[in-house]
C-alpha cells in the first residue's frame, strides 16, 4: 500500500468518526428520571419543627466581669450558660428612659454577651420581650449587650452598636439575684484575659489556662435531597432527576431551579435563578427572610446558629453555623462547610442559592476522651511570631470543632483564628506551628 492509499484510508476513518460523534451529540440526553408521585416520590413531611428566632440568634461568648479587670468565660456547654440565656429571653426591656451613654461596659461588674455578627435593631423585639409595641431603638444594629446592677434602678443593659459607634442604656425587669447568681459561680468558668483585636479594636476574651474538651463521635442520619426537592420546587410533578458524571451524586430540576448533591451526597446546593433578574433591593432583612425560609421546610436539622451576614448592593448573604457541645464547627475535612448558607439577589424574599449539609448527627455522642488545648495567650504568642503578623488583621480567636466523616462523624476540638477575613486552624501540638486555611 503506497503513501496515497494510506492517506485515503486515514481520511475516510476520520470522516466516519466525525459522523459517529456528531450523531451522539445530536441524540445525547442526560440520564433523567421523571419523578412520579406513585413510585419515586417520598411522602412530604417536615424535616424538623419550626424554631423561634431567639433559638438561632444567640451570643457566641458570655463573659463575667468580676471587677479589677477580672474576666471569666462561661463555657457554652455549662448549664449556667443555658440558664442565663433562658432568663434573658424572658426579660422585658423598658424603653421609658433610654439614653445614649459612653463608654461600653462602664460598670466594673456585670455580664457581657458578644454576638457573632451584628443584629439588626428591627429584629431585637423577636429576641426579647418589650414593654411597648412601638418599641424603637435609636440604633441600626447591636453587637454586644452588657447587663449590670445599677443602684436604685435594678438590672440595666447597655447595647453597643459598632456600626453607629454608640451605646444605649435601657432598663430591664431582670432580677438582680438572677444576674448575681451567674456572677458568683465562677469556679466552673475559664479565667480570661482581654485582648484588643480587629478593625474596630474591640476587646476579645481568651482563656489564660489550658482548656480540656472532649473529642466526640456521632452516628449520622443521611437526609434525602429528594425530600428537599419537594419542599423547594413549586410543582413536584415537573421535577426530573439525573445522575451526575461522578456516579455518586444526583441532581433534581424543574427546568429552572436545580438541586445538586455534592461530596458524595453529604451536601447539597439549591439554585433558583428566577428571583435574580431584578436589580431592586428587597425590603425584608436577609436574616428575617432566611429564617422564615428555613422554618418553612423544617431545615433546622441540627443546632445551627446565626454566624454572619453581609450585603453588597442587591446581593445579600447569611450563614447559620452548626454547633456541637455548644461550640462552633469550623471545619469539615479541611473545608468550611458545616453551615446553612443562603444568598438572595434582587427584591424577592426567596433565596437564589442555598447550600447545606445533607446529614443529621444524633444528639447522644460518644465521648472519645478529653483533649488539652493551649491557652489563648499561647496561641496569640505563636501568631505574633509570624514575620508578617498584623494585629489589626486578627479579627477573632475561638475554640471550635473540626469534623471528619469516615463511616461516622468525629468532632475534634482545635483553636481557630479569623485573620484578614479568613478562618485558620491553629495546632500547636506539632513540633512546629501548623495552620490550615479553610476553603
Amino acid at each position: 500500500m503506497n503513501y496515497e492509499n494510506i492517506k485515503t484510508v486515514l481520511l475516510t476513518g476520520l470522516v466516519i468518526m466525525s459522523w459517529v460523534l456528531t450523531w451522539q451529540l445530536w441524540t445525547f440526553q442526560l440520564d433523567y428520571a421523571v419523578l412520579d408521585n406513585e413510585n419515586n416520590y417520598e411522602e412530604l413531611i417536615r424535616l424538623e419543627e419550626e424554631r423561634s428566632m431567639n433559638e438561632v440568634i444567640v451570643p457566641e461568648s458570655m463573659i463575667v466581669h468580676g471587677g479589677d479587670e477580672e474576666y471569666y468565660i462561661v463555657r457554652p456547654d455549662l448549664e449556667q450558660h443555658k440558664d442565663f440565656l433562658a432568663t434573658m429571653s424572658e426579660t422585658t426591656f423598658i424603653d421609658d428612659d433610654m439614653r445614649v451613654q459612653h463608654p461600653f461596659a462602664s460598670a466594673p461588674t456585670g455580664i457581657q454577651l458578644i454576638y457573632p455578627t451584628s443584629i439588626p435593631s428591627e429584629l431585637f423585639v423577636h429576641l426579647f420581650d418589650v414593654e411597648d409595641e412601638d418599641f424603637l431603638l435609636p440604633l441600626t444594629s447591636i453587637n454586644r449587650i452588657y447587663f449590670y446592677v445599677e443602684p436604685d434602678e435594678g438590672v440595666v443593659a447597655q447595647l453597643l452598636s459598632l456600626f453607629d459607634e454608640q451605646v444605649v442604656t435601657i432598663k430591664t425587669d431582670m432580677s438582680p439575684s438572677d444576674l448575681e447568681a451567674l456572677m458568683e459561680d465562677t469556679d466552673d468558668y475559664m479565667a480570661a484575659t482581654s485582648v484588643v483585636m480587629g478593625m474596630h479594636q474591640q476587646s476579645q476574651y481568651v482563656p489564660v489556662d489550658h482548656t480540656h474538651l472532649p473529642t466526640l463521635s456521632y452516628t449520622a442520619t443521611m437526609l434525602s435531597s429528594m425530600q428537599f426537592s419537594q419542599a423547594l420546587f413549586t410543582d413536584p410533578s415537573a421535577v426530573s432527576m439525573y445522575h451526575q458524571s461522578n456516579g455518586k451524586d444526583d441532581s433534581y430540576t424543574d427546568g429552572n431551579r436545580i438541586i445538586s448533591e455534592q461530596g458524595g451526597g453529604n451536601f447539597m446546593e439549591y439554585t433558583n435563578p428566577v428571583f435574580s433578574e431584578t436589580t431592586e433591593r428587597s425590603g425584608r432583612h436577609i436574616i428575617q427572610a432566611s429564617f422564615d425560609f428555613i422554618n418553612s421546610h423544617g431545615g433546622w436539622t441540627d443546632q445551627y446558629i446565626l454566624d454572619d451576614w453581609q450585603s453588597f448592593g442587591t446581593r445579600d448573604l447569611v450563614s447559620y453555623r452548626l454547633r456541637v457541645n455548644g461550640f462552633p464547627v469550623m471545619s469539615f475535612q479541611g473545608e468550611d462547610l458545616m453551615k446553612l448558607d443562603l444568598v438572595r439577589r434582587g427584591s424577592g424574599n426567596q433565596p437564589t442559592e442555598y447550600r447545606r449539609p445533607l446529614f443529621d448527627i444524633d444528639n447522644q455522642p460518644i465521648d472519645g476522651g478529653k483533649k488539652e488545648l493551649p491557652s489563648g495567650e499561647e496561641v496569640l504568642d505563636a501568631l505574633k511570631e509570624r514575620e508578617d503578623f498584623n494585629p489589626r488583621s486578627l479579627e477573632k480567636m475561638v475554640i471550635g470543632y473540626e469534623m471528619v466523616k469516615p463511616s461516622y462523624v468525629i468532632a475534634e476540638p482545635f483553636w481557630f483564628v479569623k485573620y484578614d477575613g479568613r478562618w485558620e486552624k491553629i495546632d500547636l501540638t506539632a513540633k512546629e506551628e501548623v495552620t490550615d486555611g479553610l476553603e
